[in-house]
């Protein structure tokens, strides 16, 4: 059995998260960000992308091995200055309309800029993220978000040539997932390396571990490439499902779906072992990035705090003490990644 890659989200704590326990457990890569690097024009770099190289480092000395989201264009969350959720654009105006041929010539630049600039610590670039739901492409179309795939994917590919690429649509069979995987892969056959997709069966979508089989099978054979999956997970608070509740947990304090009884720490313990064993062992599966490591205090979606959205993901709890599940990623990881 070859070594597949094993990687985790340390959005919390973003800046400790504890690099020796991840290595403990067989966790060998960290997924990090990246921010825009431009800010009043193209030689004006912000402060906000400077500040990610200090996490790179930082994982670098640590011996972690690094993938890294480009940069995300506009998306959907709670915005704690209006106290409501809304769009909005992570890129200057002056880059041009989302519309425009400006907007993807910058974008290129931006890209082939990142790249440049971290070819000595990431290995793997995820393109952007989810761009098929509103949340990570805001006002922008799912035509328009294709068009940021490949222009992105093109800039970090001439900016790090042996950086490996892929997308990770949310959903592996929706209308919108099919337009971004035929722009990236069928319409570029040559432009990535990997496909990607994230999944959280028995939570956000109804399922369970096992459904991960069929997601594999279908991009490997949609795409013939070997398939990431960029994020997957469980969450530890929310209990019992409420199949008729909100479609976030965020206003009923419930997921409509649950792997077997609910959201609780020992099923996330379970769902975590039973998922390492098979992405860790079924073919064509090149590995993970599991989210995430540390829980959240708030909710990105809502801005509450210990709301089961978004707050309770981790495999520590935010202050890189283990819960359950860590055991369990560890226990699977190193008996199963050799």
């Amino acid at each position: 059995m070859s070594k597949r890659i094993v990687g985790i989200s340390p959005w919390s704590p973003r800046d400790g998260a504890d690099y020796k326990l991840m290595l403990e457990a067989g966790i060998e890569w960290v997924r990090q960000g990246a921010a825009f690097p431009f800010g009043e024009n193209e030689n004006d770099i912000t402060p906000a992308y400077k500040e990610y190289f200090e996490r790179y480092k930082k994982a670098k000395a640590a011996g972690m091995r690094q993938a890294c989201v480009s940069p995300i264009p506009a998306g959907f969350h709670y915005n704690k200055e209006t106290d409501k959720r809304e769009t909005y654009r992570s890129v200057p105006d002056w880059a041009g309309a989302f519309d425009s041929d400006l907007f993807y010539d910058v974008t290129f630049r931006a890209a082939k800029k990142l790249a440049e600039d971290t070819k000595d610590y990431v290995e793997l670039f995820q393109v952007s993220n989810e761009m098929d739901i509103i949340e990570f492409r805001g006002d922008m179309t799912v035509e328009q978000a294709a068009r940021f795939y490949v222009a992105q994917a093109k800039g970090l590919r001439a900016g790090n040539p042996s950086a490996k690429l892929g997308i990770n649509p949310a959903s592996y069979m929706s209308e919108d997932s099919a337009i971004l995987y035929k722009a990236c892969y069928q319409d570029n056959p040559d432009l990535m390396d990997y496909v990607g997709v994230d999944g959280y069966f028995g939570s956000w979508a109804p399922g369970k571990v096992s459904d991960w089989v069929d997601v594999i099978d279908y991009l490997h054979e949609l795409t013939g490439k070997q398939v990431l999956i960029n994020e997957w997970g469980y969450p530890s608070t929310g209990g019992a499902p409420m199949p008729d509740g909100t479609a976030k947990p965020c206003d009923c304090g419930h997921f409509r779906n649950a792997w077997r009884e609910g959201q609780t720490e020992q099923e996330q313990a379970d769902y975590v072992a039973t998922g390492v064993r098979l992405l860790l062992t079924y073919p064509n599966c090149m590995g993970f990035l599991y989210y995430s490591w540390g829980d959240d205090k708030i909710c990105w979606h809502c801005g509450k705090p210990n709301c089961p959205a978004e707050c309770s993901w981790g495999i520590t709890d935010g202050n890189n003490n283990p819960k359950p599940a860590y055991y369990a990623m560890k226990e699977n990881v190193l008996k199963y990644n050799k």
